[in-house]
């Protein structure tokens, strides 16, 4: 067991230090996410611990091209969905926007000159604003905080985000209609790839007495740019 973990532990110093410059963030949670990454499939459950049930689970497959730009989501529930991004750059190379059209609806992806996400906005196909989302981060470009908002200017929920020591997140305060008590969820991280990426995750819901309510689970298998 012991020589298991220091192995473990080693694996994950290595790769940290191999992949330091080679990382993307995710357009969706801005996770960081070590290496050249070409694709990442995703599942997701839920688990109720008052009801006693589990969800169907969520397959989540997100395509990048080999500069870390989104290109694709594909996502089965019972019936699959497949969305297409395009980035929009300036002439220095900066991302400007990254746009989603599905026809019906646009969502729509605004950066600051850092490469960080700051605004997302879905409207219509006549343009009109149907939700919109800002983005604020700290000095190592974490996300600290988010807040989703009605077209009136109404915040719906604001969340707020902590790290832990190798950049993934590992608390989340989640404050609805800017309740003054979060509903509080905890990450747990047990496994992880040669790269270092974690690989199963499980988050713990409380509400905002304390109580545990419910436990996501979450697994995802990454694939690299050789």
């Amino acid at each position: 067991m012991k020589h298991s973990l220091l192995y473990t532990i080693l694996l994950t110093f290595a790769a940290h230090l191999t992949t330091a410059a080679q990382s993307i963030r995710t357009l969706f949670k801005n996770e960081i996410v070590y290496g050249k990454v070409q694709k990442i499939t995703g599942t997701e459950s839920i688990v109720s611990l008052t009801r006693g049930t589990t969800t169907i689970p969520v397959k989540d497959t997100t395509y990048f091209d080999e500069k870390g730009n989104t290109t694709e989501r594909r996502i089965r529930i019972v019936d699959s969905y497949i969305y297409k991004y395009i980035t929009k750059f300036d002439t220095a190379g900066n991302k400007l926007e990254t746009i989603c059209d599905t026809g019906l609806k646009k969502q729509i992806f605004k950066y600051d000159k850092s490469g960080n996400l700051i605004g997302m906005f879905q409207v219509s196909k006549t343009e009109k604003l149907y939700c919109s989302a800002r983005f604020k981060y700290d000095d190592s470009h974490n996300l600290l905080e988010t807040e989703d908002y009605l077209p009136s200017g109404k915040c719906t929920l604001k969340r707020c985000f902590r790290y832990d020591d190798k950049g993934f997140i590992d608390e989340e305060n989640d404050y609805w209609n800017k309740d003054k008590l979060p509903q509080v969820l905890l990450f747990n991280y047990s496994n992880y790839d040669e790269m270092g990426n974690w690989t199963h995750l499980e988050i713990t819901g409380n509400s905002p007495q304390g109580k545990p309510e419910s436990t996501r689970i979450r697994n995802r298998q990454i694939t690299y740019y050789q």
